[in-house]
């Protein structure tokens, strides 16, 4: 291959992952929820600022909604979801829940259950088609989390999967946004982003994604980052979504090691939907 060829090759190929792996620098911060910017017609439909020293229990439920586990390796307590300072916060601990089973299965693989972490859902408690979703949040610091920000069908289906926000500790300053569509588990399909920012651990950012009948954009600190997904037909397979906000220990975000910080905290001071008329998306 002579040397044109190959440098077009080159080129083609650092566009194409660029494509999935973005780099910014300049990010705005946003302190309070604001406005959706240039925007007509949006109102919003569910808030919480997590005032007072209880979890709203008309708005929120501890655990997920088939159990106390999922795809890593903590037991999620209600005991772990705390309410103070006005922040949601999420506490991970290096120790094993005494109702934890030993261990557990989840895809074909073998989770052995020595941590204590929570998780909170609005399912049957707040559900929505289409909006403007966002949640103004500091992830922990070290080795072994992985906090999420997603939705999921209230019919229990998958796919679907909107991922919000998704933080592998190990890597702070790497953004996981994703939307999971197709027919089945064995028979699907990922519009993946990967987004190099910033250390999200360092500081409070709002993640966001905005969801409508043609199109789903990722945002941070109000910014669209990356590529917008248009297929019509798998968007519509979302729908009647529930909020899910979890801080998962080990799984696809590796092991904690010596160097994991307890115990670990997943801050949130804010949680907010937006919606518009559903024939206006």
């Amino acid at each position: 291959m002579g040397k044109r060829p190959l440098a077009i090759g080159m080129l083609l190929l650092a566009m194409a992952f660029l494509s999935v792996l973005v780099y910014a620098e300049e990010v705005a911060t946003v302190d309070k929820p604001l406005a959706l910017r240039n925007e007509a017609g949006w109102e919003v439909v569910f808030f919480d600022d997590f005032e007072g020293d209880t979890l709203d229990l008309t708005k929120w439920s501890c655990g997920y909604p088939w159990g106390a586990t999922h795809n890593h390796r903590a037991y999620m307590s209600p005991d772990n979801v705390l309410v103070e300072d006005g922040l949601l916060r999420i506490k991970a601990e290096n120790k094993r829940h005494p109702d934890a089973p030993k261990t557990i299965v989840h895809g074909g693989e073998t989770f052995s259950l020595d941590y204590t972490s929570g998780v909170v859902t609005t399912k049957d408690k707040f559900e929505f088609t289409y909006g403007y979703v966002e949640a103004r949040i500091k992830v922990p610091k070290t080795k072994g989390f992985w906090p999420a920000f997603w939705t999921l069908n209230s019919d229990g289906s998958w796919p679907p999967e909107i991922d919000i926000m998704e933080i592998l500790t190990k890597e702070p300053d790497v953004l996981h946004t994703n939307y999971h569509y197709g027919e089945s588990w064995a028979n699907k399909g990922s519009f993946y982003q990967k987004t190099r920012l910033r250390d999200f651990s360092e500081d409070f950012h709002t993640f966001a994604v905005k969801w409508t009948a043609s199109e789903m954009a990722w945002y941070v600190n109000g910014i669209m980052i990356g590529q917008k997904y248009y297929d019509r037909r798998w968007i519509a397979q979302s729908k009647d979504n529930y909020i899910l906000i979890n801080l998962a220990v080990g799984g696809w975000g590796g092991d904690p090691d010596d160097t994991t910080e307890w115990p670990a905290y997943y801050e949130i001071d804010w949680v907010r939907v937006w919606q518009r008329n559903v024939n206006d998306n």
